[in-house]
């Protein structure tokens, strides 16, 4: 692990128990523990701020025993709700009693964990992943960072303890910690059991495919529950028989001596004694559909209280959906399968995800232009969708979006990665800050203003590398003018260089290095001190950057002033020579020693160097039919000047301008002076307020290049929300249709789709926040559209827009 790294997991540690000390715990208000926000509550920290330390995703929100709900949960054994929180039973009858248990448990297990007292938290009554993991956080780097109990004890025994399978997590952690090399972190140390145990865990893994009944009509339940079930009530408690014979013979006492008794018995024998922990399941319907992908985390066990389906295990389903396959399924209730089975059915799935995420209309759009702009009044989402957009492109095969906190962790670990990138567009943005400007650099004689490169730059050179095939035969490794130079330097100052010869053979003689790091010579043996910028030499490099196009002037007193102005020509030629002819030997000298080149260490100028020298050469180079994807996300796309921040750029984004396509343009950077293309897995995601009137328009040329979606508002998104009652959905619905009859009145010159306020305006979970919206929110934008034109209303004679302070009156 890397000393950033385990800075990052250090302080991920800290910043926990900062924000949640151990004293606080009993008295953490239950708002705190679980809440919507998903930034500040004990069970985000718990879940997803603190994942790099250790994972206890997967499952549903129950297992933090009590959680307050966005969608209303189904009812069900065990599970108890209202109209805020949900919990299981077990922990009281109301959410205030359960959380007080639940409250309490936390408490104990930190108070236990801070004193070493490992044994005593195996008895609480609580979640393992969960219970862990707050111990891990409050017991000062003791345990080991693996909560999952199949995992812990796969970890166990692929670290040589015997019967792992029946000791305690506890004994684990404890025997775990005890070999722990000297000198590993215990987040390292983690890191270093994890894929071991998870490799171990596959080779043992058991393949089932599972029937949750007759046209999987008991998957809905299992889904909630998480678990996986089978019927047959009458046979009783699968344990209490001894072998297969005994429980078909109950199945036809029970149920008649029909044909295939034997079969229902094997999988019922199966069921309680043959699955284990960490097997997978595949849930089918019928004989050619698949319906969910899970692993079991628990025991068999018998729940007497349930009529129909008893016979129980606890199942993580991490993939659920409805998957057409090609070859038809067994019938069977329960059947053993291997691996190569799994993976077919992995690789049918997974063509299936590909298609629904690319498939779209906004999608193939985006895949045909490389980029969009999703248009619509403020509310409507616009901002909201660019995310499943951004990572239904970059991870095609992305499962989660339904599921807003999957994609969103995606998101940020596509962004974390570098693969995608966000700006917003504002009137004062231009083009040296989007795509490459001056950045003043303190040296040595004082600042020195240098290249930066803008978010675009950036993600278009990112982009190309991981496009290109990185091949010594199609690009190689090249020397940069300051590798070259220091090379020249170094013989300079340590004497080895005595004369260096101009283009009709004078001699430049007496050479050494300035204070200021420039080069002071004489010519032809002369007293005449002459100064050669290393600036001006380098701008002369990036024009004439080849001993055979610095050879090949006419005139190089006009070449070369043209570039860098007044200066004595003859001695730049000369100098600008002596480092061509090192950078292309020391080329040639490691074009023949790599392999291929080692991008990921070079320093920034190597690595423009190397960009600019794929451009110049781009007959050279091959790319990746499959190359990921990068996407640029630009919010408020017409708030800026587009034609002045995009510059060249509005040319070289057509798609068939891209690199590797059949028309591929580049272009000369003005402060850089190197090559620039973009390269086709680059794409632009934009949004665009169509009711702001403050802003510019978008011109035809820059149009004819982006592909338009409208977002508008929709008013089954308001329908589906989840609120505290259904007086509050009933008035949500209300007010959207009186805001929606209200766009009647829109001024002719304006498009009411485009005016339509969106959705998120109405949306909030009780009375009190939907009036507040209204109040502080909706109203205020309707206003503003009456003063600008756009709704025709005049005010009356108190000053106001009748019709739209009616809009409170759907609340007397």
């Amino acid at each position: 692990m890397g000393k950033s790294e385990w800075q990052s997991c250090e302080e991920a540690y800290g910043a926990f128990v900062a924000e949640f000390p151990p004293e606080t715990l009993k008295s953490m208000p239950l708002a705190r523990y679980t809440n919507l926000n998903r930034d500040d509550s004990f069970c985000y920290w718990l879940e997803t701020r603190t994942d790099r330390l250790g994972g206890i995703w997967g499952g549903s929100a129950y297992k933090f025993g009590i959680y307050k709900w966005e969608n209303e949960p189904s009812r069900m054994s065990g599970r108890s709700s209202d109209n805020e929180y949900a919990w299981y039973t077990k922990y009281g009858g109301s959410a205030e009693e359960a959380y007080g248990n639940v409250c309490a448990n936390i408490d104990k297990i930190a108070r236990y964990a801070l004193a070493g007292e490992f044994e005593a938290i195996d008895g609480i009554d609580m979640g393992p992943a969960v219970k862990w993991k707050i111990a891990f956080l409050y017991a000062d780097h003791k345990l080991v960072g693996i909560f999952n109990p199949e995992m812990l004890v796969a970890a166990a025994e692929v670290s040589g303890i015997e019967n792992a399978s029946s000791l305690p997590m506890s004994q684990l952690q404890r025997r775990l910690m005890e070999m722990k090399p000297y000198g590993m972190d215990v987040f390292e140390y983690g890191k270093y059991l994890w894929p071991r145990a998870k490799e171990y865990l596959e080779s043992k893994r058991q393949y089932w495919l599972y029937s949750p009944g007759e046209g999987a009509y008991n998957m809905e339940q299992d889904l909630a529950n998480n678990t996986m079930a089978v019927g047959w009530p009458a046979v009783g408690n699968l344990t209490s028989f001894k072998n297969k014979k005994e429980i078909q013979h109950r199945l036809e006492e029970e149920y008649g001596s029909a044909k295939g008794q034997s079969t229902n018995a094997k999988s019922l024998y199966d069921f309680s004694r043959s699955i284990r922990l960490g097997d997978v399941v595949i849930a089918k319907q019928g004989v050619w559909n698949i319906v969910g992908i899970g692993v079991v985390k628990s025991d068999y066990r018998y729940d007497a209280e349930l009529d129909e389906f008893p016979n129980i295990r606890d199942v993580d389903w991490y993939q659920t959906g409805e998957w057409l396959v090609k070859n038809q399924l067994p019938r069977k209730t329960l059947t053993m399968k291997d691996k190569s089975f799994y993976d077919h059915i992995m690789k049918q799935i997974k063509e299936h995800i590909i298609m629904a995420n690319l498939d779209r209309p906004r999608m193939k759009l985006l895949t045909r232009k490389k980029q969009i702009v999703l248009q619509g009044a403020p509310g409507t989402g616009k901002t909201y969708s660019t995310a499943e957009i951004a990572v239904s492109i970059c991870n095609p095969e992305f499962d989660g979006q339904n599921n807003r906190d999957a994609v969103m962790k995606e998101y940020r670990r596509l962004m974390a990665d570098g693969r995608i990138g966000f700006t917003t567009f504002h009137q004062s943005m231009d083009y040296e800050e989007f795509v490459e400007g001056l950045k003043p650099v303190p040296e040595k004689v004082g600042l020195v203003f240098r290249p930066q490169a803008g978010i675009f730059r950036e993600m278009a050179d990112r982009a190309l590398l991981a496009a290109i095939k990185r091949d010594k035969n199609q690009i190689n490794d090249t020397v940069n003018f300051d590798e070259a130079w220091a090379e020249l330097k170094e013989r300079i100052e340590s004497n080895g260089i005595e004369a260096i010869n101009t283009r009709n053979n004078q001699k430049i003689t007496k050479l050494q290095i300035s204070p200021q790091g420039d080069i002071r010579c004489t010519a032809n043996g002369g007293n005449v001190k002459y100064t050669i910028s290393i600036e001006r030499l380098k701008k002369l490099y990036g024009v004439y950057g080849t001993l055979k196009s610095l050879d090949g002037m006419k005139n190089i007193y006009e070449d070369i002033t043209s570039v860098i102005g007044g200066c004595n020509t003859s001695i730049y030629w000369a100098v600008l020579r002596e480092i061509l002819k090192y950078k292309e030997s020391m080329d040639a000298e490691r074009l023949a020693n790599e392999a291929e080149p080692d991008i990921e260490s070079y320093d920034d100028d190597r690595l423009q160097s190397f960009i600019d020298e794929l451009l110049t050469a781009r007959e050279k180079v091959d790319y990746k039919d499959d190359a990921p994807a990068y996407v640029l996300i630009i919010d408020e796309i017409n708030r800026g000047n587009i034609s002045k921040i995009l510059g060249e750029l509005i040319t070289l984004l057509e798609a068939d301008k891209r690199l590797g396509e059949q028309n591929e343009l580049t272009a000369v950077l003005p402060y850089s002076r190197r090559h620039f293309g973009v390269p086709s897995n680059l794409y632009i995601v934009a949004t665009m307020n169509t009711a702001d009137r403050s802003t510019g328009s978008i011109d035809y040329a820059i149009r004819r290049r982006f592909g338009f979606v409208t977002v508008e508002a929709d008013r089954k998104v308001v329908e589906d929300f989840g609120y505290d009652s259904p007086k509050t959905k009933e008035a949500a619905l209300k007010l959207f249709d009186s805001v929606v009859a209200l766009m009647d009145s829109v001024n002719t010159s304006f498009n009411r789709r485009d005016m339509m306020p969106g959705h998120s305006y109405f949306l909030a979970p009780t009375v009190d926040e939907l009036k507040m919206k209204l109040t502080y929110e909706l109203q205020p934008l309707l206003r503003e559209y009456c003063n600008d034109g756009i709704l025709d209303f005049y005010k009356d004679e108190k000053g106001e827009y009748a019709e739209i302070e009616r809009l409170a009156d759907i609340f007397a």
